[in-house]
């Protein structure tokens, strides 16, 4: 529609209903060539639209892209503190493990220290094997003694506090 029919339907008042000559004549003389729509500039604004509406699609696609993105990278960090945490855990473990396993062995060596501290204790250190250093009197076996304790051969190292080693040769109750 033309400039001039606009401007004319925009009068409401009852002096521009009563121009019809004004109509008349801008019928016959028609619109001028620049108040016309022309079909290039028709078909500019709806290549404007379709590039518009084409651009919206695409910051669309690329916020849904940036999004996928974004939460793909969120799983992977979350994978990564998993395998973090659960590989924690694992070193845990086997520290306390280890720790058990040396605090074990440290009870045992201090178990067969205590032993050989007591049997040492409860030995002669002059005979080997061990005779009982509280006891009164040791006696060769089958031989004339009169005990009340009897051993067997031994070897004596040190002094001879139960008389086993006659010959002075570091070997008591040698069998004769």
């Amino acid at each position: 529609m033309c400039d001039s029919w606009r401007k004319l339907n925009r009068l409401t008042t009852p002096a521009a209903l009563a121009i019809p000559l004004v109509a008349t004549a801008l019928l016959i003389g028609g619109c001028s060539s620049s108040d016309k729509p022309d079909d290039a500039e028709a078909g500019n604004t709806n290549a404007a639209v379709q590039a518009a509406a084409a651009e919206r699609r695409e910051r669309a696609q690329a916020k849904l892209r940036q999004e996928a993105r974004q939460q793909a990278h969120a799983r992977r960090a979350k994978a990564r503190q998993a395998r973090a945490k659960r590989a924690r855990i694992r070193r845990q473990r086997v520290a306390a493990a280890k720790a058990a396993s040396e605090e074990e062995a440290r009870r045992r060596a201090e178990a067969e220290a205590m032993a050989q501290a007591e049997a040492q204790a409860s030995c002669h250190p002059s005979y080997d094997p061990c005779l009982d250093p509280n006891a009164s009197d040791y006696d060769c076996d089958g031989g004339s003694g009169d005990g009340p304790n009897y051993t067997g051969p031994v070897t004596v190292t040190g002094s001879d506090d139960y008389d086993l080693d006659s010959d002075g040769d570091g070997t008591g109750c040698e069998p004769y």
